[in-house]
């Protein structure tokens, strides 16, 4: 008897799988995404599926997780003219040695390799609070074809979550010690960014 009321009572939320909406203030929504739109994301709190529909401004959102494992990340709209004096000035002030710098990732993994690789280094210092950053690296990586990790890193001033720049995709196969998550975001890091600042 106790297992059928249990089945009863989780069968509203079958065939109601749960997104995560990942917000750039690091906020994350568990949802249900309804619709991407041009300008906002529909969805349905995941607490209260027959409740009303939400909508978050795209431009607010880093990052959809959806339920089957799949991630959407979002580009941002606004960039740095690349020959502006503005983008120079601002790029200059912001990765400056030991500044702070705050490290978001597609996922916990790439995150968590690419704060060990870059604390390792100590140009500069490593924050868990976005508020205190002077700068943001956002790691963007993925599988590709050959079963590899390819990955990419934009540099955002947290002002205003303007890409200053992206740099190019390095991949790994077999990586470090067979993790190609890892030997990507090395190769990346050694020839994109340190490279940079030596």
């Amino acid at each position: 008897m106790k297992k059928l009321l249990l089945i009863l009572l989780c069968l509203p939320m079958i065939g109601f799988g749960q997104d995560n909406i990942i917000l750039k203030n690091g906020e994350e929504i568990s949802a249900k995404v309804l619709r991407i739109n041009t300008d906002n994301i529909e969805y349905k709190k995941l607490s209260n599926s027959q409740g009303p529909t939400y909508t978050v401004d795209k431009s607010d959102v880093f990052m959809i997780k959806y339920e089957n494992g799949e991630k959407e990340v979002f580009s941002e709209k606004g960039s740095y003219e690349k020959n502006s004096g503005e983008y120079d000035v601002v790029l200059k002030k912001l990765t400056k040695r030991n500044n702070i710098v705050y490290i978001e990732g597609t996922d916990n993994g790439e995150r968590t390799h690419a704060t060990k690789y870059m604390q390792a280094w100590g140009y500069w210092q490593i924050t868990e609070d976005i508020n205190k950053a002077d700068l943001v690296l956002r790691f963007m990586g993925r599988y590709n074809a050959a079963a590899s990790w390819a990955t990419k890193v934009q540099y955002i001033n947290p002002t205003d979550r303007k890409v200053l720049k992206t740099t190019m995709e390095h991949h790994d196969v077999w990586g470090l010690d067979f993790n190609s998550k890892r030997g990507a975001i090395k190769k990346l890091i050694n020839r994109e960014i340190k490279s940079n600042f030596y």
